[in-house]
């Protein structure tokens, strides 16, 4: 039946895959996509949708009966801050890069946007479409919750599929019930010293040697505070200080970010962080400031969703349809939606290093097949078309 479906909708795999060449040549970062919005509005529009703009460039749009049950598609269109590396003929014209596959999300989802409108007499029941900024930043989806993503009509259930490179082979669909990725916490660590002459060190506070003494000491963080099964990672990411060769600079920057499954050990290391930093910094005669920026829990699959969801697919994609035993590290704020409706969340492989996909997504080099775009626009509409007709008879 897939490829069937694939061999009569060629058409629409070229043209959700022109989508995501011109997203991923155009990337924007944030909660301003300009470029980025008005390309997925105006592709929603002459496909006859009346796209509702919220949260500074997210939208969405509704298609079957809003008086009935109803399903959320959420696709992210955000990029990252970096500077595209591989050979693509449409990379990036910016400095900015979709590395993490968001491109491919949003074309996807167009994909399944057109197919539901032809079919929209025939549906029963209503799909409401989620085209979401800043999932990077972990506030895109509660922006868009705050403004009523959610209500009006109501939202019953909720469905989102993420891309993954560099790991199983193109295609395979990965699912897991409960936790699914890890929780996430963002936090700022600003070191004040006092500025001096390079050549007169003694005379000031160097901010960077407290910084890196800091960074050290969250390496023995984990490894020799917690238990060796624990599946915390803390990350460093961000450590900016200084302007010329010859200046001890008054402040330097961190960035770090935190994943972790167990609130309890998320607390310690938080509160262990805090410590350290403040204990560093008072030891060369710093100051430091720790601030959190964004937090977001972990992605909870529904389990009677999931297995409902995964159930339409189970004869379709066989055995590319596997179980995932272990939560990913990584995180998603596609978990503030799962926190007040039933959700599942699903990933699709889009190369593995086998097949010459050898690196990661967050990788300058990251390259991503993009053949499985229309396994995924499938995957979501037929998903979408067998949950409104099991809950809207």
């Amino acid at each position: 039946m897939l490829k069937q479906w694939i061999e009569e909708h060629q058409e629409l795999e070229r043209e959700i895959i022109e989508h995501r060449h011109y997203l991923h040549q155009h990337p924007e970062i944030g909660s301003k996509l300009p470029l980025t919005s008005k390309y997925v509005y105006d592709t929603l529009v002459s496909y006859g949708y009346q796209p509702i703009k919220m949260a500074v460039s997210g939208m969405y749009v509704l298609v079957g009966k809003p008086s009935e049950k109803t399903l959320l598609l959420r696709a992210d269109m955000d990029g990252l801050p970096m500077k595209e590396e591989t050979n693509e003929p449409f990379k990036s014209k910016n400095q900015n890069m979709h590395s993490c596959g968001h491109d491919m999300h949003t074309g996807m989802m167009l994909g399944v946007a057109k197919l539901l409108k032809e079919q929209e007499s025939q549906l029963k029941g209503c799909i409401k479409i989620m085209f979401q900024p800043h999932e990077e930043g972990l506030v895109g989806a509660a922006n868009m919750i705050k403004e009523g993503i959610l209500e009006n009509p109501k939202v019953d259930a909720a469905l989102a599929v993420h891309v993954e490179a560099g790991m199983d082979d193109s295609g395979i669909l990965r699912y897991r019930k409960k936790e699914t990725t890890a929780a996430s916490t963002i936090f700022e660590i600003t070191v004040t010293g006092k500025s001096a002459h390079g050549a007169q060190p003694h005379l000031g506070i160097d901010p960077i040697n407290v910084a890196v003494r800091i960074y050290l000491g969250f390496q023995e963080l984990i490894a020799r505070e917690l238990p060796a099964s624990s599946t915390n990672v803390l990350t460093v990411g961000m450590l900016h200080a200084g302007s010329s060769h010859n200046i001890v600079p008054e402040t330097a920057f961190m960035k770090c970010s935190l994943r972790s499954f167990c609130e309890e050990e998320q607390r310690y290391i938080l509160k262990r962080a805090e410590e350290i930093s403040s204990g560093i910094a008072a030891a060369y005669g710093a100051k430091v400031k720790i601030e959190e920026v964004n937090s977001a829990p972990c992605t909870y699959n529904d389990p009677a969703l999931t297995e409902e969801i995964i159930g339409y697919s189970k004869e379709i994609f066989k055995e590319s349809l596997q179980y995932r035993e272990k939560p990913l590290p990584v995180s998603e704020d596609f978990s503030r939606i799962s926190e007040q409706v039933p959700s599942c969340f699903v990933t699709l492989a889009a190369g593995s290093p086998q097949e010459g996909y050898c690196y990661p997504q967050h990788n300058p080099k990251v390259t991503f097949d993009e053949g499985v775009m229309i396994k995924g626009c499938f995957f979501l509409y037929h998903s979408a078309v067998q949950w409104l007709l099991h809950h809207n008879p």
